[in-house]
C-alpha cells in the first residue's frame, strides 16, 4: 500500500498464531511454554530439510527476525549491510540460546527465556493480536 507522503511506504503484516484457535483462550504467546516450543521445534526439524547445512527457519523464527529487522533502532537499514548481518547473527544466537534454555527448562514460558527486546516485541504482538480479535 502506498503512503500519503512522498517516500512513505505503508504496509500491513498479517500473522496468525494457530496454537490458540480455541474459543475463549486469549493467552497467545504469553501461554506458550518451553515444552510447547521444544516440541514444535523438534517437529519442525524433523520435516524441514537442510540446505547448505542449515535448516529453513520456521514461522515463529521468521516473525521474530522480521519484527526485529523492522523495529531495530535506526530502522531497517541501520548500519548498512554490516549492521543487518550483525543483527541477523544476534538473532540467530538468541534463537539458539532460547532453544537450549527451553530444552533444559520445559516448565518455563517461552517469552521468559528471550532477551528483553524480543520478549517485549512478542508480547506486543500478542496484545495487537488480542485487540484484533476483539474488533471482529
Amino acid at each position: 500500500m502506498a503512503g500519503n507522503r512522498q517516500g512513505e511506504l505503508r504496509g500491513q503484516v498479517v500473522y496468525k498464531f494457530y496454537k490458540w484457535e480455541l474459543p475463549g483462550d486469549d493467552r497467545r504467546f504469553s501461554g506458550y511454554s518451553c515444552a510447547d516450543f521444544t516440541l514444535d521445534q523438534d517437529w519442525w526439524d524433523s520435516v524441514s530439510p537442510e540446505k547448505n547445512g542449515k535448516r529453513e527457519p520456521d514461522a515463529l523464527d521468521r516473525i521474530l527476525l522480521g519484527s526485529r529487522t523492522l523495529l531495530q533502532p535506526g530502522g531497517v537499514f541501520a548500519g548498512g549491510l554490516a549492521g543487518f548481518r550483525s543483527m541477523v547473527a544476534a538473532h540467530r544466537a538468541e534463537w539458539d540460546a532460547a532453544r537450549m534454555k527451553c530444552r533444559s527448562h520445559p516448565d518455563q514460558m517461552f517469552v521468559d527465556v528471550l532477551e528483553a527486546p524480543s520478549r517485549k516485541m512478542l508480547l506486543s504482538l500478542t496484545q495487537m493480536d488480542r485487540r484484533a480479535q476483539e474488533r471482529r
